[in-house]
């Protein structure tokens, strides 16, 4: 019954979410952002903003430190992947309720043809993982690179 708990539960934040943002009134609806399948499947939810001068990616990663976490470029995507480990206390203890995902994840990201490859910045800080994107009008090569994480 574990996973069906859990899609209910996702189906009840989805549209309490959904809610919230198109009756809020004092920002634009983001039906989208509410209705994202992520969370459902245990991929880390994340927000993209755009400039003129970057693209923004913010991922949210609770529980992890940055050692637990790999950003890397596999051709024309960012690939995110890291491992949660589950926190064993006591073996005769019995789940009353658990919402929390552990296990191994990898999410991954389409890069714009304008970003410039070789100059992206990610930094960890309180559990969320920010990657800077410069752009540029050109277009760059494809291929593989490691990103380092500072925090």
């Amino acid at each position: 019954m574990g996973p069906f708990y859990t899609v209910q539960m996702e189906m009840m934040r989805w549209l309490d979410d959904l809610w919230r943002e198109t009756t809020g009134g004092l920002r634009p609806a983001q039906p989208s952002r509410a209705l994202s399948i992520a969370p459902l499947v245990g991929l880390p939810p994340a927000d993209v903003k755009e400039t003129g001068q970057a693209y923004t990616l913010c991922v949210e990663l609770p529980g992890l430190a940055k050692d637990d976490v790999g950003l890397s470029i596999q051709h024309d995507m960012l690939v995110l992947s890291g491992h949660k480990a589950e926190e064993r206390e006591e073996a005769s203890a019995a789940y009353r309720l658990s919402e929390r995902r552990f296990g191994r994840f990898e999410r991954s990201f389409p890069l714009p043809p304008d970003v410039l490859r070789g100059q992206l910045d990610a930094t960890f800080k309180d559990g969320v993982l920010r990657i800077v994107l410069p752009r540029d009008g050109q277009l760059t090569a494809q291929g593989h690179a490691q990103i380092p994480i500072h925090g």
